[in-house]
């Protein structure tokens, strides 16, 4: 199932071949938009473990001393996300789910950073400051 609340938003990532899915998250773990990912749960626990992820990633990446953008592979099963960075002025992961490869790095992966880049200033809206005891249920509006 493809859903996106910006249309358009993540067409280019979910274009390239392997990708299968893209869910796009703030730093807090919020879903600001998506293709795929259509069970409600599941996409908000893997919203808020991509938050998570990235940010020990980053800690990780500064502790060794290269304290740039990161990307994160994880491979399960017959298929592997990628976790990435979009870079300023956005405060977003994205996260794309690939079908099958090995974890060698492929031609497509060239077209990242220009497809990165191009994302950052079409995210609708910026930074959103909630109270505590509304930010739970700003993790995903019901769209």
């Amino acid at each position: 199932m493809r859903k996106a609340a910006t249309p358009g938003l993540l067409d280019p990532f979910v274009a390239l071949s392997p990708v299968r899915e893209a869910l796009l998250v703030d730093l807090s773990g919020r879903v600001v938009d998506r293709i795929g990912f259509a069970d409600r749960s599941a996409r908000i626990q893997a919203a808020s473990l991509v938050a998570g992820l990235h940010a020990s990633g980053a800690r990780l990446s500064e502790a060794a001393g290269n304290p740039g953008p990161a990307l994160l592979r994880i491979r399960a099963g017959g298929s592997q996300v990628l976790l990435l960075r979009v870079p300023p002025p956005a405060i977003h992961v994205l996260l794309l789910h690939l079908n099958g490869g090995d974890g060698a790095e492929e031609a497509w992966e060239d077209d990242l950073p220009g497809l990165l880049r191009a994302l950052a200033p079409r995210i609708p809206g910026g930074p959103i400051v909630l109270e505590a005891e509304r930010f739970e249920a700003s993790l995903e509006s019901d769209r």
